[in-house]
């Protein structure tokens, strides 16, 4: 079942949503169960940067401490998560997207209230992770 439209509301509309990457990736992500690698990315003491799927989506993080290294210069000073897709694989309207932290998290409790909602047998399994979104 995709979760899409149950935790955002809204069928995928890649031709006009702003955040249409970080909605199919969350949804991936969920879909294909991928619960442990959302919460290395989430978990700051894992010191996990960023993650990555096939065929060519990324969510990134980045730390005040980590903004002077390499690839986070053309970062938002605001920002501290990305969302991004391949657009050779994807055709997206934006296919980046830069996110505060509060508004990350808005979007990965959306997306496992519809997970949860779907799979409750799974909520032990998400306990990591829904400590880390509080």
């Amino acid at each position: 079942m995709n979760l899409f439209l149950k935790a955002f509301g809204s069928e995928f509309e890649p031709h006009l949503d702003k955040d249409a990457a970080i909605k199919f990736i969350l949804n991936t992500l969920l879909m294909d169960r991928d619960i442990e690698r959302l919460i290395e990315l989430l978990d700051i003491s894992q010191n996990v940067g960023g993650i990555e799927g096939e065929p060519g989506w990324e969510l990134e993080r980045v730390e005040d401490k980590d903004r002077s290294l390499p690839g986070y210069s053309e970062w938002p000073n605001w920002a501290y998560f990305r969302a991004a897709v391949d657009p050779d694989f994807y055709e997206l309207s934006h296919p980046e997207a830069y996110y505060t932290t509060e508004d990350f998290l808005r979007f990965v409790n959306l997306a496992v209230a519809a997970y949860l909602e779907t799979y409750p047998e799974e909520r032990n399994r998400l306990e990591d992770l829904i400590a880390l979104l509080k």
